[in-house]
Parts: C-alpha cells; structure tokens; sequence
C-alpha cells in the first residue's frame, strides 16, 4: 500500500475517534442533564404533593406543567443517549476494524524490512565466504600453476606432480561453490522437501567435516507448517551448524528434530568455547540473522551460551492454524 492510501485510511480513523469522542462527550453531558433533571422532578412532585395535602380542596395541580416538561425533557435526553449508544457502538466496530488493518499493514511492512535485512545479511554472508575461501584458494592455485610453468622445461616429472595438485585443488573449488550454491536455494527442495533437503545437508557436513561428530535425531514432519516456513527454518538449521563448525571448536554437534502437539521443536547443542551474547568483541551477526528469520515465520528462538561449556539452540515452530499473532523469538545468554 503506498503513502497516498495510508494517509487516507489514516485520515479516516482519525475521524472516526474524533467522531466518536463527540458522542461520547454529549451522552455524558446529556447523562448529567437527566440526574438534574430527575432531582427538580422529584422536587417538584414533592412539593405538589404537600400542596394537596394541606389544600384539599383545590385538585388541580399547581405543579402540573412544570412536572410534565421535566418529564419529557428526561424522555427526550434519554433516547437521544440511546441512539448516541447505538452510533458509539457502529463507530467502535468501524475503529476496530480499521486499526486491525493498520496493525496488519504495520506488520507487513515490518516483515518486508526483515526480508531486506535478511537479505543484506546474507549478501555479506556469502560475499564473506567467497573471500575466505574461494577468492583465497583460487589465488592459491594460480601461485601453483605459475610454479608449474617454472618446474615443466627443468623437472617435466615435479610439474605433472604439481598439475595433479591444482587438479585436486580446483575440484576442491568446485565443491566450495556447490556448497555456496546449495546454501542459496536448495535446487531440491520444491520437490524433495525439507525432511530429504535437511537429512543432504547433514550427510554433506558429515562428509566434509570427518573430525567433528554429528549426533541426530531426527523425525520425519508431521506438523503442518507451509514449504515457505519449513525453508526459512532449514535456513536457520544450516546458519546455526555451519556458526558451530567454524566458530565453536567443538568435537561434537547434536541435532534433534521433534514433532510435538502441534509444534516443531529443532535443537542445535555444541560443546565448544561457547560465548558471551552482548560482548561487542564476539561477531554475532549469524544469530542476528537467525532472530531475524525466526521472526518472519513467528518461531520462538532461544539461545543459550556458557563459555567454555558450549551452546544450545533451541527452535520452536507452531502449526500454520496454531500461529500467535506477535510471537516470534526471544534469545538467552548464560556465561560460567
């Protein structure tokens, strides 16, 4: 929706509140003119009353005109009130409604700053990546290959040695990108899905890190969660095994995947150099992008970190008809 047309829902809503606080403010003033009202009405009859009594024989009431006004003016203030009451309550519906629309806009609008940040985020993440390592073992094989132009006239058998080597290297390279790639959008996973795409992932980490041990426990998803959800959350699985590989030196890494009533609950524990959340010195910019995307599926992120014990990372999903509107993360951070 563009500026034009919140600016006139805007407008509308204001209206309606102004609207409605005018009506609200007669029914109180109209409320306060019946209990007067009612006061000299009650006096009035009162004091016919006595007049009667110590005057039987004039019957006609001195007082009669007055109490009649008194009595239609409270007539008249009371169904003005009432149809005050009936608009206030249409008013009401009408605010409801249109402040629901505005809190969802709102909403929308902040997700679609979240996706830019994600965005962003991930941008630099791979730009990282690809200079680490890519960028730096492709400039190391160009060292290696101009030392092949040195070795082929002089030592014909250290040249075919050292071409075997770039050889090895460059597959090496391919295999880096493939990861890159894959990290970007599982080719598979519209076909094959997050239980297939996520049990790849794990025999590649496997593979490429035979030092590290990776514990699972994994179930096949029975929750129903949307393909969309599912694949922002394997995103968060990956970010948080990949941040345990590079960054926490531990020899062994769980993951457990577990339906429950209605909910999906994920867990990544390391037990490594753990870390301290908040401390400027720490590079937590792979956490902000998994709080970032937990918020986008209104997951419930929580993080724990003792030093020199490990962290665990828990993730829970909720059914697509089980969402609470405003859930999404909250994070954790323990040092001992």
């Amino acid at each position: 929706m563009d500026t034009n047309e919140n600016s006139v829902i805007d407008d509308i809503y204001y209206a309606f509140l102004k609207k409605r606080n005018e009506l609200n403010r007669l029914v109180v003033k109209n409320q306060e003119e019946i209990q007067e009202t009612e006061t000299l009405l009650k006096s009035l009859m009162e004091t016919d009353a006595d007049m009667k009594y110590f005057s039987p024989r004039n019957t006609e009431d001195i007082y009669k005109n007055e109490i009649l006004s008194a009595k239609d003016k409270i007539n008249h203030l009371t169904q003005e009130n009432e149809k005050n009451a009936s608009q206030i309550e249409e008013l009401s519906k009408k605010i409801d409604e249109l402040k629901a629309f505005k809190d969802q806009e709102a909403h929308r609008n902040e997700l679609s700053s979240a996706l830019l940040d994600i965005q962003e985020m991930d941008r630099q993440r791979i730009a990282r990546e690809l200079h680490d390592t890519t960028v730096q073992n492709l400039a190391h094989l160009i060292h290696e290959i101009e030392l092949c132009s040195l070795y082929i006239d002089k030592d014909p058998i250290q040249a075919k040695l050292e071409l075997e080597t770039c050889s090895k290297n460059l597959r090496g390279i391919i295999d880096e990108m493939r990861m890159v790639i894959f990290n970007l959008r599982p080719m598979s996973f519209n076909d094959l899905g997050f239980d297939r795409c996520l049990n790849d992932f794990i025999q590649n980490v496997k593979e490429t890190n035979p030092d590290i041990l990776f514990v699972t426990d994994v179930d096949e998803v029975s929750t129903k969660i949307s393909e969309y959800r599912l694949l922002v959350l394997f995103r968060m699985i990956q970010e948080a095994i990949q941040n345990s590989i590079i960054h926490s030196k531990s020899d062994r890494i769980e993951l457990t995947v577990k339906n429950r009533d209605h909910h999906l609950l994920v867990t990544i524990k390391d037990y490594g150099i753990g870390f301290e959340y908040g401390n400027k010195k720490e590079n937590h910019f792979g956490i902000s992008m998994m709080q970032e995307r937990a918020k986008i599926i209104h997951a419930v992120f929580h993080i724990d970190s003792v030093l020199n014990k490990g962290t665990e990372i828990k993730i829970e999903i909720a059914a697509d008809d089980k969402i609470k509107e405003g859930e999404f993360y909250e994070h954790k951070s323990n040092v001992g």
